[in-house]
C-alpha cells in the first residue's frame, strides 16, 4: 500500500512589521538643530484664562513699566520698545505646568546642575510679562542673546529660557514675529517660529539669538520665565580670574 506523505510548504511566512516607536504624548517639537523645543498647546484654555485674570488685575498692572532698551546707534527706542512687569512666578496660575517645562527641556540639554541624587539645582528669575502694542509698534527687534557664557552679571546666570505665546497671531495681533537666528548673529539664517497662543519655546538662554519684530495692531502679550544655574557666577568669576580678566 503506497503511503501518503505530508507535504511540507516552501512558503515562507512573512514576519509581522515592526512597530513604529510613537513620540511621548506632548512631545516638544526639535527646532533649529534641537537648540529650540517647541511645546504645542502647553497651556490649556483653563489656564490661559486664569492667567488671563490675574495678568489683567489691579495689582499686575500698577507693575507695568515703558521697558525701553537703547543701543549706540538711536538712542530713541534704537533697541526694544514695550510695557512689561516683573512676576514672582510661584503667583503665575499654570506656573508648576511651567516648571515642568523647564525640567522636559532640562532632560534634553542637561544646563541645570545636578543635585545629590536625583533632581538639578534651579532658581527662577521673576518672570516678566511682557505687553508689545501695535498703536507704538512695541518691538524688541535687536537681535540679542538672554545670558553671556562666562559672563559675570545677573542674568549671565539664565540657563533656560521659556517664552509663553498669550495671543493668537493673526487674530488678537499682526506682526510681532518671533524670530530666531541660527547658528548665529551676525552671519546666521533667520527664521520666525510658527506657534499659536498656549504654546511654549524654551532654548537655552546663552546660545540662541532672537528678536521681536515690530507689533502693527493689537496687543503682543507674552511671559518669559527664566531658569537660573545658581552657580554659574561662581564658576564664571573664578574661571575669568584664573585667565586674568578684570
Amino acid at each position: 500500500m503506497r503511503t501518503k506523505t505530508a507535504r511540507t510548504s516552501t512558503k515562507a511566512v512573512a514576519k509581522p512589521a515592526p512597530q513604529r516607536q510613537q513620540p511621548p504624548k506632548n512631545a516638544p517639537l526639535s527646532l533649529y538643530d534641537g537648540r529650540v523645543l517647541h511645546f504645542r498647546n502647553a497651556l490649556n484654555s483653563n489656564d490661559l484664562a486664569a492667567l488671563d485674570d490675574y495678568l489683567n488685575s489691579p495689582a499686575v498692572r500698577q507693575e507695568l513699566f515703558d521697558a525701553v532698551l537703547h543701543d549706540s546707534t538711536d538712542t530713541q527706542y534704537g533697541s526694544r520698545k514695550c510695557d512689561a512687569a516683573w512676576l514672582k512666578l510661584q503667583n503665575l496660575p499654570a506656573h508648576r505646568k511651567l516648571r515642568k517645562l523647564v525640567k522636559a527641556s532640562n532632560d534634553r540639554w542637561h544646563l541645570l546642575p545636578k543635585k545629590n541624587g536625583a533632581g538639578f539645582r534651579c532658581e527662577y528669575e521673576d518672570a516678566q510679562y511682557t505687553e508689545y502694542r501695535g498703536d507704538r509698534e512695541a518691538h524688541f527687534k535687536q537681535w540679542h542673546l538672554d545670558a553671556h557664557e562666562g559672563g559675570e552679571d545677573a542674568e549671565d546666570a539664565r540657563a533656560i529660557t521659556l517664552v509663553v505665546l498669550l495671543t493668537e497671531p493673526g487674530v488678537d495681533f499682526q506682526g510681532g514675529d518671533f524670530e530666531v537666528m541660527r547658528p548665529q548673529w551676525p552671519g546666521g539664517v533667520s527664521s520666525a517660529v510658527d506657534w499659536s497662543r498656549g504654546d511654549v519655546i524654551a532654548f537655552p538662554a546663552c546660545e540662541v539669538w532672537h528678536r521681536v519684530l515690530p507689533t502693527t495692531r493689537g496687543i503682543r502679550r507674552t511671559l518669559v520665565v527664566w531658569a537660573k544655574d545658581p552657580t554659574a557666577l561662581a564658576r564664571n568669576a573664578e574661571a575669568n580670574f584664573e585667565k586674568g580678566y578684570d
